[in-house]
């Protein structure tokens, strides 16, 4: 698909197998970690994709929100918060964010933004054995609390030396959770969600990251 200010939201496929595991980055702008992390995982998979089971297949979205990327903006060009506009039961307008309400951040209605739009319609046609998002900071790993998604992220979480949140996330962030996409992949297809918060919004951390994607994406 393509952001409102119409750069392409580009998506990577890998291999052709009837299992596929999701993962996407850049859902919010100013968070580059994630997106670098995924444009490495790309770069590694342009190299490697041979070594995917035949029954595999990866797809990756290194950068849902390529408007606030650009601009080092949190929010889309229209100033909202794509990981709170997805038709989950607990979507809402307006949003929390740290020290109060954002209003309209969850967009006018759900799916309201074409970025939103075009990762639920990639999702729906997908139907993921696992989605895997990746944001920052705090080194923590979340969960949408469906299937396996918690045996998932412990997994996860152990192999690179973060902390789970998953009771206490809104407390330990500071701010609620409304209209989220892992949360709507649980409602919507039933499939496991797994959210990880990198350190910094700036590092690079495919090094330390590298075995784990693969142990994912080989599930």
């Amino acid at each position: 698909g393509y952001s409102v200010k119409g750069r392409p939201i580009t998506a990577y496929y890998y291999g052709t197998g009837q299992t596929t595991v999701l993962f996407t980055g850049g859902i919010h702008g100013n968070e580059y970690s994630g997106y670098y992390l995924m444009q490495d995982w790309v770069a590694h998979l342009d190299a490697n994709a041979y070594k995917l089971a035949a029954n595999r297949r990866v797809v990756v979205v290194p950068n849902l929100n390529p408007d606030g990327l650009a601009s080092n903006d949190r929010y889309n060009a229209n100033g909202v918060n794509l990981d709170r506009n997805f038709p989950s039961s607990d979507w809402a307008t307006d949003i929390g964010i740290r020290g109060g309400v954002k209003s309209g951040g969850g967009g006018l209605s759900p799916l309201s933004e074409p970025e939103a739009k075009a990762i639920a319609s990639l999702t729906e046609s997908l139907r993921p054995r696992l989605v895997m998002s990746f944001h920052s900071s705090g080194s923590l790993v979340g969960i949408n609390k469906v299937a396996d998604s918690a045996a998932i992220g412990n997994v996860y979480a152990s192999a690179v030396g973060y902390r789970t949140m998953y009771d206490n996330a809104e407390a330990i962030m500071g701010y609620t959770f409304t209209g989220e996409y892992e949360t709507w992949v649980g409602e919507k297809l039933g499939a496991p969600a797994v959210l990880i918060e990198l350190p910094t919004d700036t590092g690079r951390y495919f090094s330390g990251h590298a075995s784990t994607l693969w142990k994912r994406a080989g599930m």
